[in-house]
């Protein structure tokens, strides 16, 4: 599977959200999930109850960049976030299946959960250290496991 044509994509992440919705009953995180809402061009992306709360460590952290900043010291780091995210458990989640075209030469940013065709596919979820969690994150890996045993 090659996944030459945009509308070869959008069947696959179509077949993955349509999978997702059929949980809808087991896992109160997804009462909210519309395959019409979360299919973007080349990934689905989903968030449940997620709730922001400013970052203790911010000031800390921009304050010690400033210092190394002044000092010369050049490092490269990630942003500093004013906000993080909460995740209630009862069903605070965010879920991204991404497809990337996959590099000719060199390494990849991403750390890809598979391959399928000659996209990346790079599985995150997000959310309380629930078992629920961890079924749901099961439960996308068994359909994209699903999908590549298809184009083997």
């Amino acid at each position: 599977m090659a996944l030459e044509s945009e509308a070869e994509l959008n069947r696959i992440l179509g077949f993955i959200a349509s999978k997702l919705e059929s949980l809808k009953g087991r896992f109160p995180h997804l009462d909210n999930f519309d395959p019409d809402k979360v299919i973007f061009s080349s990934s689905i992306h989903y968030s449940n109850n997620v709730q922001w709360m400013p970052n203790p460590q911010y000031k800390e952290l921009e304050k010690a960049r400033e210092e190394e900043i002044k000092k010369g010291i050049k490092r490269k780091r990630g942003p500093i976030y004013r906000e993080i995210p909460i995740y209630p458990e009862k069903d605070g989640i965010d879920i991204r299946v991404e497809f990337t075209p996959l590099e000719p030469v060199g390494a990849s940013a991403v750390l890809p959960y598979t391959h399928i065709g000659n996209h990346a596919v790079e599985v995150i979820v997000r959310g309380a250290d629930t078992e629920e969690i961890k079924e749901i994150r099961e439960a996308i890996y068994r359909i994209i496991d699903e999908l590549t045993a298809k184009a083997d």
